[in-house]
């Protein structure tokens, strides 16, 4: 296709309209810049008031393996205590507490495996079933005992099947107590053996007894009150089979051993678990010792917190303190340390002895001529909203300044000061707002160095522990958003190749090909390592980190 040039006539035309609308081809109005958006004032990262929640207490039957027997003594050295009220206040946490894992599913359903395979015979006999599938929704409460089973399947004649599936894993329980109710989803493969016919049909399977918990007795834990149920899914489908002895020749065989595997139960109470629930009332504890420092400016020493937790609760049964000053500071700090409250599920009674040395409050050495020095000096004093203040003041005058990392890193500091558990959102969004500037940063050296003062309040929030490869939280979902948060700038922290391949691991919770995927990635030229065995044993079994016996 051609275009014709304007004729003058056309040209005429063009120039009667523009004279006619006030316009000239010579003078043309100025371009007026759109003005930039004014940029929001930096502002300090808040959290959302904490989930209402309930103590609330159940009687289980108690187990027949003994769990409750067993004692757990936890001894901390020394936690210096200075007379401030300021800090961290137990009824600011957020009681939400670790979610159930896969692997504690799987274990639950695991143990009506018998049950579950004779339904199976039983129902393949009675109604001549092809191979099926059941999806199977269960409701656990937070206690870990069944509510409610609800079987599905696609063919009406799986009916009987899904009514006996439903008993057998009703007496079924989760050996974990939580804060909140729980939906699990689990898939169920009914596959047929190559066996000769049965010699004669199955009975049909009465359901059996509850399963025996590891503990007992009454239990306590915060519910959280009008929460969602915490959503929990199989990544795959556990596969059930009908073969049976009975259909098997007799052929003198010598009999065969299975050995079965040892399942260590680890109910994740350490040190630093413990520790950061306790420094989670420290503003408790300090305004007590802020009193008794009134009534004997002269106090110091050590007064010590002994507490046990009964097997499977989560609140102090008992509380004793003793020590340094008078009663009234016992009293005090007796009151402050039954407010605490530990993740729940310790599957033994465990024994706190948790010594505070009580010191003088730090002077804060004031420097006005760097308000950076004097917001630190103000930390390390104990004075966390003066230090606050400081930061957001600087943040809100130059956010790009030279030293707008240091801030930063300042108040992801002090919001972990103030939130010592790690999982509070003020905690998130003062590393999401320090990680949104070094990200764009090209300078990788630069970068480095904006993110080091913050690699203390990470490594923390990563739950790394001294032994192992890898410190895997058991509070997978937050590890799984942490490190989501973190890949990112992996390549700025010393061992990114520990946040990705530990990204791969909690997301194999969820996505087992996705997290396949990653770990190909980090496997280099020459020897695949530790995450090309960690694939290639997720692709033998899909179910990596749900079966203890496929580790």
């Amino acid at each position: 296709m051609t275009h014709a040039r304007p004729t003058a006539t056309a040209l005429a035309a063009i120039a009667a309209v523009a004279v006619a609308t006030g316009c000239s081809a010579r003078s043309r109005p100025a371009r007026v810049e759109p003005e930039a958006p004014p940029r929001p004032g930096y502002q300090l990262p808040t959290a959302p008031p904490p989930p209402p929640w309930q103590l609330q207490c159940k009687t289980l039957a108690p187990g027949s393996t003994g769990g409750g027997a067993a004692v757990k003594t936890l001894d901390f050295e020394d936690d210096p205590l200075p007379p401030l009220a300021r800090g961290p206040r137990i009824e600011e946490r957020p009681r939400t507490g670790w979610a159930r894992t896969p692997a504690q599913l799987r274990d639950a359903v695991a143990r009506r495996r018998a049950d579950l395979e004779a339904c199976w015979k039983w129902a393949q006999v009675d109604g001549g079933l092809a191979a099926t599938h059941l999806d199977v929704t269960l409701r656990i409460d937070p206690w870990g005992q069944v509510d409610d089973v609800a079987a599905a399947s696609d063919r009406p004649e799986d009916a009987a099947l899904g009514a006996c599936v439903e008993a057998a894993l009703a007496a079924t329980a989760v050996d974990a107590i939580r804060t909140r109710w729980t939906v699990g989803h689990v898939g169920l493969d009914f596959v047929l053996a190559a066996q000769p016919p049965w010699p004669a049909p199955p009975p049909r399977p009465t359901a059996s007894a509850a399963a025996p918990r590891r503990y007992g007795g009454r239990l306590c834990t915060p519910v959280l009150v009008d929460a969602d149920p915490d959503p929990l899914t199989l990544a795959t489908a556990l596969t059930l089979s009908d073969r049976d002895p009975s259909r098997e020749p007799r052929r003198g065989r010598a009999p065969q051993l299975r050995i079965g595997c040892a399942v260590v139960v680890d109910d994740g109470l350490t040190i630093p678990v413990v520790r950061a629930a306790v420094r989670a009332n420290l503003a408790g504890f300090g305004a007590c010792h802020a009193a008794a420092h009134a009534r004997d400016p002269a106090l110091t020493g050590v007064v010590t917190l002994h507490l046990v937790f009964g097997a499977g609760s989560s609140v102090p049964a008992q509380v004793r303190v003793d020590g340094a000053g008078d009663d009234a500071l016992h009293a005090c700090m007796a009151t402050a340390a039954g407010a605490l409250w530990l993740p729940p599920g310790p599957t033994s009674t465990l024994v706190v002895n948790y010594p505070f040395a009580l010191v003088p409050a730090p002077a804060a050495r004031a420097d006005e001529t760097d308000p950076h020095r004097d917001a630190v000096a103000l930390l390390e004093a104990g004075d966390i909203d003066a230090a606050l203040a400081r930061w957001a003041r600087l943040l809100r005058d130059d956010p790009d300044a030279e030293g707008s990392c240091a801030w930063r890193a300042g108040v992801l500091r002090a919001m972990a000061a103030q939130a010592p558990w790690l999982d509070d959102p003020r905690v998130e969004r003062a590393l999401d707002d320090l990680l949104a500037q070094v990200a764009p940063m090209r300078d990788r050296d630069r970068a480095r160095a904006c993110l080091a003062p913050a690699l203390p309040v990470i490594d923390a929030m990563r739950g790394r522990r001294a032994a192992g490869p890898l410190a895997f939280d058991l509070r997978w979902r937050e590890s799984l958003d942490l490190l989501t948060r973190l890949l990112p700038v992996a390549d700025l922290l010393p061992d990114g190749d520990d946040v990705r391949l530990g990204h791969a691991i909690a997301l194999s919770m969820t996505d087992v090909d996705a997290a396949i995927a990653e770990l190909d990635a980090l496997v280099g030229d020459g020897d695949p390592g530790y995450p090309g065995e960690l694939a290639a044993q997720l692709r033998r079994d899909r179910e990596l980190l749900h079966d203890p016996c496929g580790l």
